[in-house]
């Protein structure tokens, strides 16, 4: 088994969702999330827009502490599930990673699936102000089509020929938890 498997894709392709399933199947495994050290959503749009429009350097995303995470888990032994927007694209990820695998949906079922999460958070929250909630998917939509969907189409244009594999995300959980299995050699009954 590699020590750092990649899970990469857009947002709402379903990286989540893989990285659990194969936590439970992977023995002393973990999932080190990107989003959880420098997740998009604390950036401005505006900032977004103008790393766009820059030249989309992924080496100006700080991801040391993603580095320092993945570098700990290795110290104890245990297999990386990295969540990642851009595996092997940020040089500081490049070098630590064993196998990536690109999850590949249209961006019309990955934009679908990511409304859809956030609005069942949103229905589950027992302080969410509708009002502010509208808005702030109102922006997320208008966001989506000025600056997003550009990127969403470039990530999808470069990661699959940086990765080892690439998956169907536009299928079900299951469905894509077997090919992921099946890519890594790994048999259901051996894991669990």
């Amino acid at each position: 088994m590699s020590n750092v498997i990649a899970i990469c894709g857009t947002m709402g392709v379903g990286k989540s969702t893989l990285a659990a399933a194969l936590r439970e199947r992977i023995s002393d495994s973990v999932i080190v999330a990107e989003d959880d050290f420098n997740p998009v959503f604390r950036h401005s749009l505006e900032t977004v827009q103008e790393w766009w429009e820059q030249g989309a350097d992924t080496g100006q995303i700080d991801l040391r502490q993603v580095v320092m995470e993945i570098r700990s888990s290795q110290q104890r032994g245990q297999t990386v599930l990295l969540e990642t927007q851009f595996g092997r694209l940020h040089p500081l990820l490049r070098p630590l990673i064993d196998i990536q695998i690109w999850l590949q949906a249209p961006l019309d079922v990955a934009f679908a699936r990511r409304t859809a999460q956030l609005a069942d958070g949103w229905r589950r929250s027992p302080d969410t102000d509708m009002k502010r909630t509208a808005e702030w998917l109102h922006e997320y939509s208008l966001g989506y089509l000025r600056v997003s969907r550009s990127m969403l189409v470039w990530q999808q244009q470069t990661l699959p020929d940086q990765s080892d594999f690439q998956l169907n995300a536009a299928a079900s959980s299951d469905q894509l938890l077997r090919q992921a299995l099946t890519v890594l050699n790994l048999q259901q009954d051996e894991l669990s």
